[in-house]
């Protein structure tokens, strides 16, 4: 099982999308560990192991609300499509090539997705 996309045609497994969003964060300059709760499941529940260090609100990058949006479920409007677009484009053309070449496709090929959502009016949506 993994996330699905509106307006992309391509899934990908929970742990790649996690993968893809820290090396975003990291290219974007913005310490994402420090902005989540770490969890671990211990004895059938989910504890939280480390608290976050730093608030969401110290960070105006337009691609904080894409970073912070669970993976299970988001939705994005068209203007904020648009913004995270723009976003996800400088900070994959800022990527060298040779590293993490996967991470620079995927943003791009989701900044298309988002284009078209914003497009037509729609809400760019993920479920997983």
């Amino acid at each position: 099982m993994g996330i699905n996309f509106s307006h992309w045609d391509t899934g990908v497994s929970h742990r790649t999308f996690h993968t893809f969003r820290f090396r975003i964060a990291d290219a974007a300059g913005i310490p994402l560990r420090d902005l989540i709760d770490t969890t671990e499941w211990r004895d059938g529940r989910l504890d939280v192991t480390r608290r976050a260090s730093r608030a969401w609100e110290e960070f105006t990058d337009p691609i904080v609300l894409f970073l912070k949006a669970f993976d299970t479920e988001a939705s994005f409007t068209p203007q904020q499509c648009r913004s995270i677009k723009r976003r996800l484009q400088e900070i994959a053309s800022g990527m060298h090539e040779s590293e993490d070449e996967w991470v620079r496709v995927m943003a791009f090929d989701l900044a298309t997705a988002m284009s078209m959502a914003s497009f037509m009016n729609e809400s760019f949506t993920w479920i997983g």
